[in-house]
């Protein structure tokens, strides 16, 4: 399957989780990038390694460079942290 592909349906996934409610978010966001990641082909010791190594430094560089355009249109942080965890899911199996 492609990767652009599954980054959408990743995204598609959180926001439907989000919308319905039927379904715990931090559940969907635990389990839903590692079932990806595994569909793709890694094993559970590179998904964990690409968590650890790339997440961080991906993710503290666009999080704060995006919070003062969240704030301007007054969205709400929490939505944004979950947003910004989802997209740097699908970088991930970019590398």
């Amino acid at each position: 399957m492609n990767v652009t592909l599954m980054a959408i349906l990743l995204i598609a996934i959180v926001v439907f989780t989000v919308v319905t409610d039927k379904v715990p978010l931090n559940f969907v966001l635990l389990l839903v990038p590692f079932i990806f990641s595994l569909l793709l082909g890694h094993s559970l010791l590179q998904t964990s390694d690409f968590v650890l190594q790339q997440f961080a430094a991906a993710y503290l560089i666009t999080f704060p460079i995006l919070l003062p355009l969240f704030k301007k249109f007054n969205f709400d942080r929490g939505d944004a942290f979950m947003i910004a965890q989802t997209a740097m899911t699908g970088v991930l199996n970019l590398g």
